[in-house]
């Protein structure tokens, strides 16, 4: 029987077929073209929620190893964007929870995470990081985190002297200098952050938020305790100044 007879004939039968038969024989035929186009819907619709739902970020701060105490509302993001005085049904300020990192050991997720943030970096996507100090030891001598006076008032800089917390310049740029050179740095001891007196060339590099509760209560950092400082790479240098107000608020508005 030629070809098209029997298309035809084996057609004319699913026609009287059951329902359950002609799911089974239109899956049969057509589930490459379903599949590309349910692929293709999904695709599309991701493309428009995407872009119908999209907001500049505008600050992005990195809690980093941290857990929102009160997950049915954070009011931190919210109430700093108030503080700017920007609108945030079209500008985002992201308080940034995702990202743990540890020294204890490294899977897939602590990798996926080290990348992250090296990404936020190099596409200057980030502003500043809250963590404890050992975490942010390796930014800070990788010359990733700048001289925190940098982005302070002369008011913000008397209050809050007490509680900076100090780095070796002399340090990062003998490290800098092996990493340009390609070679692999001696094992890295790092100074005591609070005393300045035993480095060679000290500078500030974050502000200790122990005495700061008012918003680090609201997020889970165990341990130790947590510190602010700011990445060189900060699009926004005007908007850390503000945030230093923001976070330190217990300090600077008693």
């Amino acid at each position: 029987m030629p070809l098209m007879d029997e298309f035809k004939e084996e057609r004319e039968a699913i026609k009287n077929a059951p329902l359950k038969t002609k799911l089974i024989y239109f899956f049969d035929y057509y589930k490459g073209h379903v599949i590309t186009a349910a692929i293709l819907l999904f695709v599309i619709g991701s493309l428009i929620h995407h872009f119908a739902t999209y907001k500049e970020t505008i600050f992005h701060t990195v809690l980093m190893n941290s857990i929102r105490t009160d997950e049915s509302q954070d009011v931190h993001p919210v109430a700093f964007a108030e503080m700017l005085g920007v609108d945030t049904d079209e500008y985002d300020v992201h308080f940034d929870t995702t990202i743990y990192i540890t020294d204890n050991y490294y899977d897939d997720a602590v990798v996926a995470n080290i990348q992250k943030l090296v990404v936020y970096q190099m596409a200057g996507d980030v502003d500043t990081l809250i963590c404890e100090f050992p975490r942010a030891e390796s930014y800070i001598y990788n010359g990733a985190l700048d001289d925190i006076t940098k982005y302070m008032t002369p008011e913000q800089k008397e209050i809050l002297e007490p509680y900076f917390l100090y780095a070796d310049q002399a340090l990062v740029d003998k490290l800098m200098q092996a990493h340009s050179e390609s070679e692999v740095p001696e094992e890295m001891v790092c100074p005591d952050p609070l005393k300045p007196e035993e480095m060679e060339n000290p500078f500030p590099v974050g502000i200790s938020l122990k005495d700061c509760p008012s918003v680090t209560n609201d997020y889970y950092l165990p341990e130790m305790e947590l510190n602010l400082h700011i990445f060189k790479c900060t699009p926004n240098p005007e908007y850390c100044t503000k945030f230093i107000d923001y976070i330190c608020s217990d300090l600077l508005q008693p």
